[in-house]
């Protein structure tokens, strides 16, 4: 018995749809577990990468060294040069670079080697690693905003963090609050960098949120995508 044309292409396109079918599953699937894999690298700091730690006491540099069934392990925090003891149970707010973006946590001093002066921090349960280049960013013109208080410029925004313009400079490690034209309370955020402003006593400061923000795009009449 004869197959009509008609039958063998109906064959065909259904066995290039099911390869097609295939293929997009599989690469899907790739994608899923490369990002997953990735997400699971982020809550690790470089090794050798050095860090700040902020405390209610000021703010210190230390490297991290490894990590142990206990915790993170990091070099003795210093600040000018000088060996600062941590107590134990101390609440540390931490910012240090990874592979994937800049790791922002809080958490505590478990304990510290008298020899050595390693300082043992608990890992946490929760880092947000904020990774500049894959997060949607917007450049803003004329949206303020107030950090700690101050009144200023946003420029730009992202869920990870933002740039503004302050008549106030900041150091580097800071913890501030910041608030939203759109939030009815104050995001926390760190500041990772902070440069004159044209000489006109403002500053260009970049900031870095503790959690991702839900920024409310449709708010932002003079936003336009960076």
């Amino acid at each position: 018995m004869s197959v009509r044309p008609e039958s063998q292409l109906s064959q065909i396109a259904e066995m290039i749809g099911y390869f097609t079918m295939v293929l997009s599953c599989s690469i899907i699937g790739s994608y899923a577990w490369v990002t997953l894999r990735k997400r699971s690298q982020k809550a690790t700091p470089t090794v050798g990468g050095t860090m700040r730690l902020r405390t209610v006491s000021g703010i210190y540099r230390a490297r991290f060294l490894r990590e142990t069934p206990e915790g993170w392990v990091f070099s003795a925090p210093i600040k000018r040069d000088v060996y600062v003891p941590l107590r134990e149970g101390e609440a540390v707010t931490a910012e240090c670079p990874t592979e994937h973006g800049v790791l922002l946590f809080r958490t505590h001093v478990i304990s510290r080697e008298n020899e050595t002066h390693e300082l043992i921090l608990e890992k946490p349960k929760q880092a947000n690693a904020h990774e500049r280049r894959s997060q949607k960013r917007l450049r803003l013109n004329g949206i303020s905003l107030t950090v700690e208080a101050i009144e200023g410029n946003l420029l730009d925004i992202s869920e990870g963090g933002a740039k503004a313009v302050l008549p106030r400079r900041f150091a580097n490690g800071d913890r501030v609050a910041v608030q939203l034209p759109w939030a009815e309370s104050p995001t926390y955020a760190a500041v990772l960098e902070t440069q004159v402003e044209d000489g006109r006593g403002m500053y260009s400061t970049r900031l870095v949120f503790e959690e991702p923000v839900k920024v409310q795009w449709s708010r932002l009449r003079f936003a336009v995508e960076a």
